[in-house]
């Protein structure tokens, strides 16, 4: 014999079978309970440019302006290089934070990188101190270097941003990848250091073991 249904243990079953949809998006990072975000301190801004991986870009710069004065002959001017480091600098931390805002949802999955992930630094924030950084190195470049290193700034910018950013995204196409970051890392940089101190262009083929030596390293 069948037994009779209870209506009130078919609505506690009905209930247990629905279940509200796991949260998608910006809400997992705005909702985030493990953190409640903000506010952000000072030096949480100047972390967020991720000052440990700008050694390298540092390298490669002096690099490039070492080989710049060896090849031609020409005399560093300090302030020049100073400006170009400044200005480089904050063009690469701000191409730095574009692609923390683009990665923070899968930061937040992975537990990395939690400034952006976890809302210590809103979206807001984070975004206008990219602008910010942006706009203070190319006024820089602008202003007091040369046009071949401004256009070393837009191009480097440029790179930074589809890099990062859909639809392009190189970082997740794996030959654009490597290509990508030999470009920016070991020729890009190594070619502001090169301009920042005002060196002619010729004898530039100094720098090829730059890219290459980069796209070892990620490949």
């Amino acid at each position: 014999m069948d037994r009779g249904i209870d209506p009130g243990q078919d609505r506690a079953n009905g209930q247990a079978a629905r279940k509200d949809p796991a949260p998608r998006g910006d809400s997992i990072i705005e909702n985030n309970p493990s953190h409640p975000g903000g506010p952000a301190r000072p030096l949480d801004f100047v972390f967020l440019l991720r000052p440990m991986i700008l050694i390298p870009v540092w390298t490669f710069y002096l690099l490039g302006a070492h080989h710049g004065s060896t090849s031609s002959g020409q005399q560093i001017q300090l302030q020049n290089l100073l400006v170009g480091f400044a200005s480089f600098t904050a063009l690469l931390g701000a191409i730095y934070i574009i692609n923390q805002i683009a990665d923070r949802k899968a930061d937040l999955a992975n537990r990395k990188l939690f400034l952006i992930p976890q809302s210590i630094i809103t979206l807001r924030a984070a975004w206008l101190e990219t602008g910010l950084l942006a706009a203070v190195s190319l006024l820089a470049g602008l202003f007091f270097l040369s046009p071949g290193y401004f256009w070393i700034l837009i191009s480097s910018l440029a790179l930074g941003a589809i890099y990062s950013l859909e639809p392009v995204r190189l970082k997740k196409r794996p030959f654009f990848d490597v290509t990508a970051n030999a470009v920016g890392n070991g020729v890009l940089n190594t070619m502001a250091g090169w301009l920042a101190i005002g060196a002619p262009l010729s004898g530039l083929t100094v720098l090829l073991p730059y890219p290459l030596a980069v796209a070892s390293v990620h490949l």
